[in-house]
């Protein structure tokens, strides 16, 4: 049983500006080679400030609490790390812990944490690499992170000016650039992703999955989140089976932006049925608040590209 939290000087352990050779914040994995299990852990009231790479890196554990944290002012990893800038990183080990399933992380709890001022990349002024991938995620579920509760957490200026998937950074093009709030990927099935305020995001509030048909998340409940000023979508459905969404607000200002999109019909029908009800839905720049395979709706045409799902 592991604890990081607070320290008497109110503050907590803060992990200040490390250099550009290094990764920055907190470790917790299993080690690959004794394949010994961290089970059970703590971060609490710890202050991220000014950190390249992620703040927090959880890897093939079980168990863990992470609350009343906050991550600000968050810069880009280094190059061969993949470009990473987040809060929050869950992964699973390729390895097997001695009393988990092979390769595959969680149960955790992630709640009442601030996440806030993260780069932008387009002031990484990397030149010289031609295109790379990139990051900029508050919380991201990377591989396989199952059973995940997300709740109460505050998550805002999230590279804001970062509204499209090709961004220029210097000389480099960062393409496939993910910059969002909260986002569980291949694998990270029955998440609970509930009250949480998330605004003033470079492109998706929420996003599920992260490629149509494959690398699929299932089982998500996205409830009573806000989204706000988000530069693409306020939820972003790009994969996964049997959703939940309901009780949201998305609160778009964009007329290029919507409120909610699914990737492809196939996602909405073949996947489903989902539940989505009682949602709260609104562009102040257009009509269209919802996007299908890259068709806008507006709302009651949103309504009837539901009727086979449960709920409108």
């Amino acid at each position: 049983r592991w604890y990081f939290r607070q320290q008497g000087n109110g503050r907590g352990t803060e992990s200040q500006a490390n250099d550009t050779t290094a990764e920055g914040g907190i470790l917790v994995r299993n080690t690959s080679t004794l394949q010994w299990l961290v089970d059970t852990f703590t971060i609490s009231n710890n202050t991220f400030n000014n950190n390249r790479g992620q703040a927090m890196f959880i890897s093939g554990c079980t168990n863990g609490t992470i609350s009343g944290n906050t991550v600000s002012n968050q810069l880009r990893g280094r190059t061969g790390d993949g470009m990473v800038e987040v809060g929050i990183k869950m992964g699973s080990d390729s390895s097997a812990p001695v009393g988990s399933t092979a390769n595959q992380s969680g149960p955790h709890t992630i709640t009442n944490n601030t996440f806030h001022d993260f780069q932008s990349a387009t002031a990484w002024g990397i030149t010289g690499l031609g295109t790379v991938g990139a990051n900029i995620v508050a919380i991201y579920g990377d591989v396989n992170v199952r059973t995940v509760t997300i709740t109460g957490n505050t998550i805002y200026k999230i590279a804001e000016n970062d509204t499209s998937s090709s961004v220029a950074c210097g000389g480099t093009r960062c393409q496939f650039c993910n910059v969002g709030g909260i986002t569980p990927e291949s694998r990270c099935h029955d998440w609970i992703i509930q009250n949480n305020i998330v605004y003033r995001i470079g492109r998706f509030g929420g996003k599920n999955a992260s490629t149509a048909g494959t690398n699929i998340a299932n089982n998500t409940q996205w409830l009573g989140n806000t989204f706000f000023k988000c530069g693409e979508y306020g939820l972003d459905i790009r994969g996964g089976s049997t959703l939940t969404i309901k009780n949201n607000i998305a609160y778009i200002t964009s007329s290029t932006a919507r409120a909610i999109n699914f990737e492809t019909t196939a996602e909405l029908n073949t996947y489903g049925p989902h539940t989505i009800d009682y949602n709260d839905w609104y562009d102040s720049a257009t009509a269209n608040i919802a996007k299908i395979q890259g068709t806008s709706y507006n709302f009651a045409n949103w309504k009837t590209q539901l009727a086979s799902q449960t709920g409108q």
